[in-house]
């Protein structure tokens, strides 16, 4: 593909033949920036599964809806990829269709994303593992969307990983102050890290608007807020191991740079979803945790500023670990239960 100047595709072209070329033997292809919390679990349930089923993790990138990720996929001979995915074709289509483009005006220039949005996720609707909508605004359709079905079928995967707002692939991709992703990393598992843009995941998953996924997927929801969505994405998550996570973080982020301590509260939003996720990591509503977050700051800036010997950072932490932990039974109810 002459001229492909999209990050993303040159990379996803790469992972999209690796999947075409094993498709007769279990395959499993991982990004290496993933955030895996235990490779030997990872493994048992991989290749040494009993049941061997593809695999792919959730991803909640979209500000409304949840995707299928090609962060890490498991395929096998007898799964609905190989199957019935119709990989080869969709990819060698759209090589033919752009095979000219400049890299200014089609899909190949560098804020695209076209071979994961109309390859990679085209054959998971193929293999029935996302669903395809299309959103109408004003009469006229805006764009057709793939969200995932979020079935513990096939997205058991997610729960072996947990995903950081990293977007490397894109143009625009997300980029934090020096500050920030100097932040020390809080443990997930045996073999993770869990880092500022793991957390601002996490709070998404409990507060964004899931609305439109909801709607793509015909659930009939109580609220506006996509519940069920919700409900389906925290089941195939980890959620046990990254609230933990999330909240280890926080204590040791405002331990190491009691400074920033407003900026990492800014994350949660004063709404009930925002206060539920507050109360959960923390006991607090998120005004409250605001508050706790201010006085911190403020205590860091006086003893900067009198040039007091001992270190803030230790008097700080004391005020964000008087929060009282939650029970391992609260967590799963959150979610509801594992089938």
């Amino acid at each position: 593909m002459h001229q492909l100047k999209a990050m993303g595709s040159n990379a996803d072209l790469i992972k999209t033949v690796a999947l075409i070329n094993n498709m007769k033997r279990r395959h499993l292809q991982i990004d290496s920036n993933t955030l895996v919390h235990s490779f030997k679990d990872l493994y048992n349930n991989t290749f040494n599964a009993a049941e061997q089923r593809d695999g792919v993790n959730a991803s909640y990138y979209d500000p409304m809806y949840v995707t299928a990720h090609n962060k890490m996929v498991y395929t096998t001979p007898t799964g609905g990829l190989a199957q019935s995915g119709d990989l080869l074709n969709l990819l060698q289509s759209w090589c033919e269709a752009h095979r000219n483009d400049d890299n200014e005006n089609g899909d190949k220039r560098p804020d695209k994303n076209s071979i994961y949005s109309k390859v990679f996720t085209r054959s998971l609707c193929s293999a029935g593992y996302v669903e395809k909508f299309e959103c109408f605004f004003d009469g006229n359709q805006e764009r057709i969307i793939y969200p995932a079905t979020l079935s513990d079928q096939v997205y058991w995967l997610t729960d072996y990983m947990s995903t950081a707002l990293n977007m490397s692939w894109c143009a625009d991709e997300i980029t934090l102050p020096e500050e920030i992703k100097n932040l020390p990393p809080s443990d997930l598992g045996d073999d993770g890290k869990f880092n500022y843009q793991c957390l601002t995941n996490v709070v998404k998953k409990y507060t964004g608007d899931l609305s439109l996924h909801s709607q793509a997927l015909r659930l009939s929801d109580p609220t506006v807020f996509g519940e069920r969505s919700r409900a389906r994405l925290l089941h195939v998550s980890n959620i046990k191991l990254e609230i933990k996570a999330a909240r280890d973080f926080c204590r040791k982020a405002m331990h190491h740079s009691p400074h920033l301590a407003e900026k990492i509260v800014e994350l949660f939003p004063d709404i009930p979803h925002g206060d539920e996720l507050s109360r959960l990591l923390f006991n607090r509503t998120v005004k409250e945790l605001r508050i706790k977050a201010y006085s911190i700051a403020a205590y860091s800036a006086r003893t900067a500023n009198q040039r007091v010997g001992s270190a803030p950072a230790s008097s700080s932490s004391s005020a964000i670990n008087n929060s009282k932990s939650v029970s391992e039974e609260e967590h799963i109810n959150y979610a509801g239960p594992r089938k």
